[in-house]
Parts: structure tokens; sequence; C-alpha cells
């Protein structure tokens, strides 16, 4: 799951996922990287404003989403909890060292998760959609909503087609 996680070199977030964290003042987060993101995510407006996953290279596959983590600026929770203190510290470390360890194991977890074969018909299982979030700005083809299980709690994000 590090490995893959690496995923997060690349790419962007929209506020409203990263917003608790970094006006949390929180001691995961660096308060730097917390009051640069603020400027482009207030904190009662701009939900749909997207700011890099990894700041220093947001263009490039690269190892420096690891030494981002180690340096507390990983832009999601998520994220951030890779290199927290527990078990996933090791990888997160050596990964941030070894930019070719890295890509193998990527690739190599990449090529896995492709060979899992979905659920369909009666072993699969259909989340029923509870609640859904008003549209957000520049979301254009899909709404995030939070998909709940039986009890009636949130278990996630999830993305559905509009209609």
């Amino acid at each position: 799951m590090v490995a893959l996680s690496g995923a997060h070199t690349i790419g962007q977030a929209q506020c409203f996922l990263f917003r608790d964290r970094i006006y949390s003042n929180g001691s995961d987060i660096d308060a730097g990287f917390a009051s640069t993101r603020r400027r482009g995510c207030p904190v009662n407006d701009g939900n749909g404003n997207l700011a890099p996953l990894d700041l220093v290279t947001p263009n490039s596959f690269d190892y420096n989403y690891f030494k981002n983590l180690i340096q507390k600026k990983g832009l999601l929770e998520s994220d951030q909890v890779l290199y927290s203190g527990g078990s996933t510290d090791s990888i997160v470390t050596e990964y941030s060292n070894n930019p070719s360890k890295f890509k193998s194991e990527f690739a190599e977890a990449m090529v896995k998760m492709s060979e899992i074969r979905p659920l369909t018909g009666q072993e699969g299982v259909i989340r029923r959609i509870l609640v859904l979030f008003p549209k957000l700005p520049g979301v254009v083809e899909s709404s995030q909503i939070p998909q709940t299980d039986d009890s009636g709690l949130g278990i996630g994000i999830g993305t559905v087609a509009e209609e």
C-alpha cells in the first residue's frame, strides 16, 4: 500500500479534502506548509480549489512525495499517516532514499492490483447512497458522495457519474 500511495507524487486534491488538516494546527503538519496551503484554501470557501499533492515536483513521477511525508508536508491526512511513528515509517524512509526501489515496487504493486478480479453479480456489494453533497465547483463529470455501510456510518467518499 505504501508503494501505491506513491502515485500521489503527481496529481491534485480539492480543498474540501484537506481543509481540516491545514487548519487543525496539529503536530503532524509543518506549520509553513499549512500556511502556504491555506492561501489557496479559505476556511469557508473554495471547496473545488486545487492544490498539488506534491508541492516540490507536482508533475514528475519521483520520490519527493516520500521526502515530503518525512518533513510533515503530506497534503492529505491519509498520506501523512504513512509517516507518523508507525510500522510504515521505515518503508517511507527507504523509498525517500532509494528511488529505484520505490519505482520497482510501485510497478510490481500496480501489476498485482491489475490482476484483482472485481466482484460482480451476487458476489459483489452495492453500497446505498444516503446523502449527496452539493455539486462542487470544478467538478465536471462527477459528484463526491459520502458512502455508508448498513449501520449508517460513513465509510469514505465515493464518486458516481452525474445523471
